[in-house]
C-alpha cells in the first residue's frame, strides 16, 4: 500500500485484470490469448481502495477489463467490488462499476455477482451470430449470456465494432437488436485495420450511411428502439448549440485528453498506464505507482495539442473521433471517419427540426 497521498481527480480507473481470453477476435487491440499473466488480486484490491480513499471528487467509475476479465475469477472480482463499495460508502462517493466482457462465460454466478454488487456489463457483440462470428467466435453463447442478464434483470450495454459486415447490414442489425431488446448500444469505428487484424477498413461514405441508418432508426422508434450512444452524444451536442446552451464535454471529448489526470489503467503487471487505450502506434507512458500518474499525465497532456487543421473545423462540435491522442498519433487510420463526420454535420443540420425533436 502506498503512503497517504494528496487528493486526486482521477474519475475512471480500468483494472486490466488479465490478457488471457477464451477467444481470438481478429481485430483485438489487446493481443489477448489463453496463456498470458494476470493481475495479482492483492495488488488490485489495494490499488482500488487507495484510489477511492484519496479521491477529491464524489463520483467515480471502476471498470474491469482484459483480455476476458471473467477468466480472472469471479471470486477476485467480488472481493475487489466488496472493498470498493465499502470504501466508497465511507467517503460518500457514488461509484459506478462496469465490466467489459465477450459474454461467452456469463452464467448464473456471474448474473448474481452483477446484481448483488450493481455491476453493469458491457458485452461485445457484432450483430446476430452469423455476422458476429465472421471476425469473432461464440456468437450464440454471447446471445445466451445476454438473455441470462435480461432474465436476471441486470442492466447491460452492447459494444459493437463497425466492421464492413455490420455496415452493409446495419438496418437489419439494428432491427435484430430491437427485437431482442438489446437497446443500449455503442457502435465503435475501428479505423484502418492493420496486420495482423483482418477486418475491413471502411470508407467515409460507408461510415456516413451507417450514421444515417442509426439516425433514421432513432427517429422512428425513439425510446423503444436502439439508443446508440455515439450518435446520441452527437445529436445532444448539436441540440445544445442550436438552443444556445453550453455544450457539455467529457474529459476525452473534442481533443481534450484526460490520460493520467482523469482516467488511468492498472495493467496486469501491476504498473499504471495513463489510459486503457494504448494500441496506438507510439503507445502511452507507463508508471510504477499511482502517485506518479498526475505528473506523468500533466507532462503528457502538455505534448498532446489539438490538430492545427481541426481548430476551425465546422463539424468539431460533433466530432466522433473518440480518443484524441489515438487520432493525433494515427491520424491517417481515421481519415475516413473524419470525412464522414463532416458530412454527418451537413446531414444533421439539414434535418435540424427533426434533431431538435429527438
Amino acid at each position: 500500500m502506498e503512503q497517504k497521498q494528496e487528493k486526486h481527480s482521477l474519475y475512471e480507473l480500468f483494472l486490466a485484470t488479465t490478457k488471457r481470453c477464451n477467444l481470438s477476435c481478429e481485430y483485438c487491440s489487446a493481443d489477448a490469448n489463453a496463456f498470458e499473466d494476470s493481475l495479482d488480486a492483492d495488488i488490485a484490491a489495494d490499488a482500488v481502495v487507495n484510489w477511492i480513499g484519496t479521491s477529491g471528487i464524489d463520483r467515480l467509475s471502476l471498470v474491469f477489463t482484459g483480455g476476458e476479465p471473467v477468466m480472472w475469477g469471479l471470486e477476485n472480482i467480488r472481493r475487489v467490488c466488496d472493498l470498493a463499495r465499502s470504501a466508497a460508502s465511507k467517503g460518500s462517493i457514488h461509484l459506478h462499476i462496469g465490466i467489459q466482457t465477450n459474454g461467452t462465460l456469463i452464467d448464473d454466478d456471474f448474473v448474481s455477482l452483477c446484481r448483488d454488487l450493481e455491476i453493469e456489463p458491457s458485452v461485445s457483440l457484432d450483430g446476430p451470430p452469423e455476422i458476429h462470428d465472421i471476425h469473432r467466435q461464440g456468437g450464440h453463447r454471447t446471445v445466451e449470456g445476454l438473455k441470462k442478464l435480461q432474465d436476471g434483470r441486470v442492466p447491460f450495454a452492447v459494444i459493437t465494432c463497425l466492421t464492413g459486415e455490420i455496415a452493409r447490414n446495419i438496418t437489419g442489425v439494428l432491427e435484430w437488436y430491437r427485437e431482442n431488446s438489446f437497446l443500449k448500444v455503442r457502435i465503435n469505428d475501428i479505423g484502418a485495420v492493420l496486420p495482423p487484424r483482418k477486418a475491413d477498413s471502411l470508407a467515409a461514405d460507408e461510415i456516413l450511411e451507417v450514421k444515417k441508418a442509426v439516425f433514421r432508426h432513432i427517429a422512428r422508434y425513439g425510446d423503444e428502439g436502439v439508443r446508440e450512444h455515439n450518435l446520441l452524444r452527437q445529436i445532444g451536442a448539436l441540440k445544445q448549440m442550436f438552443t444556445g446552451q453550453k455544450v457539455k464535454k467529457n474529459f476525452c471529448d473534442v481533443f481534450d485528453c484526460g490520460a493520467g489526470l482523469n482516467v488511468a489503467a492498472l495493467n496486469p503487471d501491476g504498473r499504471y498506464c495513463l489510459c486503457i487505450e494504448k494500441s496506438m502506434t507510439d503507445g502511452l507512458p507507463v508508471v510504477s505507482g499511482f502517485s506518479e500518474l498526475r505528473n506523468a499525465g500533466r507532462e503528457y497532456f502538455g505534448r498532446v495539442k489539438e490538430w492545427d487543421e481541426c481548430g476551425y473545423c465546422y463539424a468539431k462540435i460533433i466530432c466522433d473521433q473518440g480518443c484524441p491522442v489515438y487520432h493525433k498519433f494515427d491520424k491517417e487510420l481515421f481519415s475516413g471517419q473524419c470525412a464522414a463526420n463532416k458530412e454527418l454535420w451537413r446531414f444533421l443540420v439539414g434535418h435540424i427540426d427533426l434533431v431538435l425533436g429527438l
